[in-house]
């Protein structure tokens, strides 16, 4: 390889590296969007538990009256 072909490989690389920093937030973001949804899925599911809980016993108590 000669001088040419390097400084076209280190600019390649200079650029691949200023995207790679470019995305960096954008990943973390990313990162940060998937917790959060993760943890409104989590708090979702514990509530409709709840409420089918209170359901049951609802309907258990229905069922007695009988």
């Amino acid at each position: 390889m000669n001088s040419k072909q390097y400084d076209l490989l280190d600019a390649i690389t200079m650029v691949s590296f200023i995207v790679g920093l470019l995305n960096y937030g954008e990943n973390v973001d990313q990162t940060t969007i998937n917790d959060t949804v993760q943890s409104a899925v989590q708090d979702i599911h514990g509530h409709l538990a709840k409420q089918d809980e209170k359901i049951t016993k609802i309907l258990q108590l229905l069922e007695g009256k009988k």
